[in-house]
């Protein structure tokens, strides 16, 4: 009857012990924390996005200030895939908008001319 008493202690003083080498046990793994996105690509995007809406009010102001900025955030990303996407879409919406800004320049001019 002494021995499970024993083997009790026993086992009570090693996980002590083994607390107090250890430290406490770790929790289960945490998820990688979120990448965060460029903040120039983001807005690059951002502004790229709003200019379409707003084309006839800014005439492709804010597309042209997003295709700039994606330009000059393209620079500044070397293995951010998320702030590559953005960068690239600010540049897929902006680069059309500018291309209407110019035909709608060069028919104004072209009707005016007349």
């Amino acid at each position: 009857m002494n021995q499970p008493n024993d083997l009790h202690r026993n086992l009570h003083q090693i996980q002590q012990s083994q607390t107090h080498y250890y430290g406490a046990p770790y929790g289960p793994p945490q998820p990688p924390a979120p990448e965060k996105a460029n903040p120039t690509a983001f807005a690059a995007m951002v502004l790229a996005i709003i200019g379409v809406p707003l084309f006839c009010v800014t005439g492709g102001l804010l597309s042209l200030l997003g295709v700039i900025l994606a330009h000059a955030s393209w620079g500044q990303l070397s293995n951010d895939p998320k702030g590559k996407n953005f960068a690239t879409a600010a540049l897929a919406i902006g680069y059309p908008v500018l291309g209407l800004e110019l035909i709608f320049a060069a028919l104004y001019l072209i009707s005016n001319s007349l």
